[in-house]
């Protein structure tokens, strides 16, 4: 029990001091484990980071490969995941362009999957055990055929609305009262002035143009209103006009 707790302990202190932060400002990331194990038979659940985190710990994913599979202690596996890595570093970066695809690049991202594929599933590491949804759905063409129809990734990708859902709970917990009070104060208000505001500074507006910008609405309402009020008046007296007409 002991020692995986140390085990643990000792992975997040790479995961905190190398990789997500530094020996001077560490980040907090706890591995999560599986509930209603036995200590002795713990197992670490699913992780799940936000995509900045996640592009971190890929980039430098072999510190954790040196820690949990040592070069001493598995040589072989330790050299296939190091051999293997660049190949899905260079073909994740490929599906974060922002621009369309090329045939040619198509299938260059196809070819460094495939190698990387070809190692991770190959003999001495996981077979069908690392064989996941995602794995197949890249590994297959699935996702090459996707990229020859649309010729773009990016443009469906939903990373910036989970990157905003991340900035709203950061700043419902931490900037807002949760509500508070009783049966007075609004969950939704805070968040939404926010976003109101925040809506505008990455538009570039300033105070003084939203003021110009509400003052004119206000003189042009008004403005609307008084034609109306002058064409109503005007209405009323030819109906007077007409009355007296026919009562001649």
């Amino acid at each position: 029990v002991k020692r995986i707790d140390t085990f643990l302990l000792d992975a997040e202190y790479v995961l905190n001091t190398e990789i997500l932060g530094t020996h001077s400002d560490p980040a907090q990331f706890h591995i999560p484990t599986k509930e209603g194990t036995k200590k002795s038979e713990t197992e670490i659940s699913a992780i799940s980071m936000e995509n900045g985190r996640t592009l971190k710990v890929i980039d430098q994913l072999e510190l954790l490969v040196d820690y949990c599979l040592p070069p001493d202690v598995a040589p072989e596996k330790n050299l296939k995941w190091k051999q293997c890595l660049p190949h899905y570093r260079a073909a994740m970066k490929f599906l974060r362009q922002k621009k369309d695809f090329t045939d040619g690049e198509i299938i260059e991202f196809q070819k460094h999957f495939d190698l990387f594929f070809q190692t991770y599933i190959g003999a001495g590491m996981y077979g069908s055990r690392g064989m996941t949804n995602y794995i197949h759905l890249l590994s297959s063409g699935h996702m090459s055929d996707y990229l020859k129809k649309w010729r773009n990734l990016y443009i469906h990708s939903q990373q910036g609305w989970e990157s905003l859902n991340n900035m709203m709970k950061i700043f419902f917990f931490r900037r807002t009262g949760r509500g508070g009070g009783k049966y007075t104060k609004s969950k939704l208000k805070p968040l939404a002035r926010w976003l109101q505001r925040r809506l505008i500074w990455l538009c570039g507006y300033s105070w003084d143009r939203i003021k110009a910008g509400a003052s004119a609405a206000a003189a042009a309402k008004a403005s609307e209103a008084a034609a109306a009020a002058d064409d109503g008046e005007d209405g009323d007296s030819s109906d007077d006009e007409g009355f007296g007409i026919g009562g001649v």
